[in-house]
């Protein structure tokens, strides 16, 4: 982009900053949460006040009654980490969107950077960011449409699962509707998003083992690593629920998406 002093380098990296920091929250927080036990909980039970004058909440009266609301703890750590991540990859590709609209443009360097756009780019990026992720119109599209920047079907199945995802969540508080994700069987709905595979393979035999730590072989292996689809199935009426894996993996999916439109542009 230019000004009248010279030529303003924007850099689409920082347009995932969001994302990027969501994914980092995903990664630290489900390391802590996953980590929680009987024992981290407190021995007072109390919400504190600035003025001391605190909220006191009823001691659970079982060991029972404490694993119960230590495990709804961290299923709805999971199902934040999540939601926020989808969320922030959403608002990243607005930032992105409107730095593509920046380029070529002029504006004085003492105005902020939005008053390069014309009207019409003014209008297309409001029509945007009020646009889901993935639709007949969607985030996803419309980059496509105006900037010739495509996914692969792959790409476009997870950012729609994904989406169905998120709006489970600000719709139905995460109880799965037969409108989310795709059919699966009678009353079952799946997600998708993508897993690392890691693999061991016979030198002799050629047979694929699962890899697991510590195991024997019955042969010398090959060890390979591939990027693979996964999906989970959830019951209409089921509530949503996620692993630490399972959060780290939508989070690692989202930010190789990120790469490729970064990428593209380069």
């Amino acid at each position: 982009m230019s000004n009248n002093i010279g030529k303003l380098e924007l850099s689409v990296n920082q347009c995932f900053k969001l994302l990027d920091q969501s994914f980092k929250r995903t990664q630290y927080f489900s390391c802590i949460a996953d980590n929680l036990s009987l024992s981290s909980l407190p021995n007072d039970w109390v919400i504190k006040r600035e003025d001391g004058i605190n909220w006191g909440i009823k001691e659970p009266e079982t060991e029972e009654n404490k694993q119960h609301i230590l495990d709804g703890y961290k299923h709805f750590i999971q199902c934040y980490l999540v939601r926020d991540c989808i969320e922030s990859f959403a608002l990243s590709l607005d930032d992105f969107f409107f730095t593509l609209l920046l380029a070529g443009k002029k504006v004085n360097p003492s105005k902020p950077l939005y008053d390069a756009l014309s009207d019409e780019d003014k209008a297309l990026l409001k029509l945007f960011e009020g646009d889901g992720l993935s639709s007949q119109n969607g985030k996803v599209q419309k980059l496509k449409k105006q900037f010739g920047i495509e996914l692969s079907p792959e790409q476009h199945t997870i950012i729609s699962s994904l989406k169905d995802i998120r709006n489970c969540f600000a719709h139905s508080n995460g109880f799965v509707r037969n409108t989310d994700g795709k059919k699966a069987d009678k009353g079952i709905r799946k997600f998708h998003w993508q897993t690392i595979s890691i693999t061991a393979v016979g030198a002799e035999t050629q047979k694929e083992f699962q890899l697991k730590i510590g195991e024997r072989y019955p042969e010398a292996m090959s060890i390979g690593l591939q990027i693979k689809e996964h999906s989970k199935h959830f019951k209409i009426g089921e509530q949503l629920s996620f692993s630490p894996v399972e959060a780290y993996e939508i989070g690692l999916s989202l930010h190789q998406i990120g790469a490729h439109y970064t990428k593209s542009i380069k």
